[in-house]
This record gives C-alpha cells, structure tokens and sequence, in this order.
C-alpha cells in the first residue's frame, strides 16, 4: 500500500511507480477512497499523520495483435494532466487579463493573460508537484480601498505607476478534500488550505481548529452571511461552511461566499 502525503496526487502517483495512466490506479482504489475527485487525497496532518492509502496494482503486459510484414500502429491510453489556477483581487472579483509566467522545474514556461475568470490553464507533465507563478498586476489592484470620500489619485500618479509582479511557489498536489471524510467530517487541513488560499489566514496547516483556525473560520462564515445558520460559528459544517468553501475556491467561476 502507498500513503498520500505531500504533494502527492494520482497522476504523479502513478509516474512515480512506472504506471501510464493514473485511471489504472484510480480504478483499483475509487471504491474504497470515494473520492469525488481523482486528484483529491487526504495528504495527512499533524493529529491523523498518515494520508490515504492506495493500492499500487502491478505493472503487467498488455498484448495486442497485429499483421506481420505490415506496419501496425498502436496507441497508447494516457490522460493528460492539467493545471489551474485562478487570480482573485479583493471582494473575490477576478484578475482578469493580466499578463503571467508560469515556470516548470522541468524547465517549459508558458506565458499568457488570464481570461475573464482570472483563470490561466496548462497541460503539465504527469509528474510535476512544483511550478513558480508570477502575474504582473496593475499597481492600482495592489492598493487598499481608499477612506471614505478621499479624492481620487491623480492621473498623473498613475501613469507614472508600472505594473507590479507578484510570484506564488505552486504546490501542484498539496491540496486535501473539504467535504469528504478527510481524516474526518471536519476536513480541517482542507479547510486550512482553502481559508489561506483565500487569504484569510489560519497560520498552521496542522489539521487542529485551534484559535487562529476557529477566528479564520468566524470570518469566512461572517462574509458568508451563514454565522447565524451554523451550530457552533468557528467549527466546520459539511452542509453549509464546507460546501461554501469548496465553491467558493474549487469552482471554474469566481463566486464570492455570500453568492455561493
């Protein structure tokens, strides 16, 4: 049996063990992992250490026929592994169209804008777990809200303003379920994961919902507009906090909590 952790997820996974296709892994242990998604494992934390476990099935010769003295073409089943990645700018809008490098340790870089989801999408080798993005904003995206009734800056300010890089270190795999008994009903490393995503901050990705974690999951809940709906504001609820959560950060769409 092989234990997720890290930045495993079942493409790499499967790289990792010589296997093509990350559905002959995924078929052998769909049943028993009921994931919604493929690539979404349990990766352990601090109080269940370890993550989900999987059956890797032996690697086997698969024949196939053919004429001799002819030329036979086979093919074989591989899927594709794709990044996605989407920009959000204060009040969960989209940072749309604006321009980015995203750099492999494999060395291929792919540049572009993203589209009018904030959204930038590319295949990437099966193997990866790391990437480097930088997106170059405008340094207006960058400021706070200006106080109530200050005037506006000046044009001349802002033209003389350029663009602001920013650079994230990707980690393609890291991330756990939110909704799906991962260690528990709780999911608090997912949880975690997305709260700090969305920049309301957790501290440690431990799996504990301690005082940084319960205050992050307060906030979330108060945007929301659900704090009044909840049992206990500062635990996870599968049905409402984790479920808003998950659309929220996982959806192909920007959606703001209270939307969601």
């Amino acid at each position: 049996m092989y234990t997720a952790r890290n930045e495993d997820h079942i493409s790499a996974i499967a790289a990792k063990h010589g296997i093509l296709s990350w559905e002959t892994i995924w078929e052998k242990n769909k049943d028993r992992l009921k994931r919604a998604s493929p690539n979404m494992l349990f990766k352990g934390n601090k109080l269940a250490q370890g993550g989900d476990q999987l059956e890797i099935p032996s690697k086997s010769e698969e024949k196939e026929s053919g004429q001799t003295g002819k030329f036979n073409k086979f093919k074989i089943k591989q899927g594709s592994l794709f990044l996605r990645v989407r920009i959000l700018k204060e009040g969960f809008k989209p940072l749309a169209g604006v321009s980015y490098e995203l750099a492999l340790p494999t060395g291929g870089t792919f540049k572009g804008k993203t589209d009018s989801n904030g959204q930038l999408k590319h295949p990437i080798p099966d193997a990866t777990t790391h990437a480097t993005l930088t997106v170059r904003v405008k340094a207006s995206d960058t400021d706070p809200p200006p106080p109530t009734g200050s005037p506006p800056p000046a044009a001349d300010d802002q033209a003389l303003r350029g663009d602001v890089p920013i650079t994230w270190e990707l980690r393609i795999g890291a991330l756990s379920p939110v909704c799906e008994n991962a260690p528990d009903q709780y999911c608090v490393p997912g949880v975690q994961q997305r709260l700090n995503n969305l920049n309301i901050n957790t501290a440690l990705i431990d799996g504990i919902n301690g005082p940084n974690t319960t205050a992050a999951i307060k906030s979330f809940q108060e945007i929301a507009n659900i704090t009044d709906k909840v049992s206990k504001p500062g635990v996870p609820d599968k049905a409402l906090t984790q479920e808003k959560l998950r659309k929220v950060h996982d959806g192909p769409s920007p959606v703001a909590p209270a939307d969601a």
